[in-house]
């Protein structure tokens, strides 16, 4: 039987003190809890600060997952020089996840097909590297010189057209973290026998159903030799 999933905090109606100074956690989900807390804010009240914490936050949520992401598929061996790269130039973190995980996508479809198999586990997220580029492009945008500000920050027009456009981001990507987990399963931790499916699936020998098939047949030997 799978864990009862466990409710993630509600940002509605929260008052900017909260925002800013409770429940205050430093990585994605705590990024991201705080961006669409400040988004809400901005739809309740109709302030333009708030619309542009609300970028800062989701920015910073962004760069934390890239990062979370190059940790985790890395299998947390990350080294201090690949590390110090990533500070030194925190716009290339998508280039590093595709140069020290090249088969990011493969190893990430692989391990939802392994969780299939561990239904007390929760549910796994797959992240698309470009997408989330994206997404923090777009974000990026409201943190520059937008022009006059007649024309935007005191138009409500502009800012709801903005509003809009930043919402579409956030409150989708705080939906997915907040309902599952970002997990890899590196082929170090995988046995012997689920890695040599991992490497021919890798190699394109053959596909994820396939896999899957190879892996129902393992179960039960595995079961046994491992318990």
């Amino acid at each position: 039987m799978s864990k009862p999933a466990i409710s993630p905090p509600v940002y509605v109606g929260r008052s900017t003190e909260e925002i800013a100074c409770k429940d205050l956690y430093f990585d994605s989900a705590g990024y991201l809890f705080r961006s669409v807390s400040w988004l809400d804010d901005y739809r309740r009240k109709k302030r333009f600060p708030s619309l542009l914490y609300a970028c800062i936050e989701g920015r910073m949520a962004i760069e934390y997952l890239l990062f979370e992401i190059l940790v985790i598929g890395t299998g947390a061996n990350l080294t201090l020089e690949e590390y110090t790269k990533c500070l030194k130039d925190r716009s290339k973190l998508e280039k590093a996840i595709g140069r020290l995980i090249p088969d990011y996508e493969s190893i990430q479809n692989f391990s939802s097909l392994l969780i299939e198999f561990e239904p007390s586990l929760p549910k796994h997220l797959k992240w698309d590297v470009k997408e989330l580029k994206k997404s923090w492009g777009i974000l990026s945008e409201y943190l520059h010189w937008l022009g006059a500000s007649n024309l935007t920050a005191e138009d409500l027009a502009w800012c709801q057209s903005a509003y809009q456009r930043v919402e579409e981001i956030l409150f989708p990507l705080w939906g997915k973290l907040s309902s599952g987990q970002s997990m890899t399963m590196h082929p170090d931790n995988m046995t012997q026998e689920v890695r040599d499916v991992w490497r021919d699936y890798k190699a394109g020998k053959i596909d994820i159903s396939s896999a899957r098939v190879r892996l129902q047949i393992l179960k039960p030997v595995l079961n046994a030799k491992y318990s």
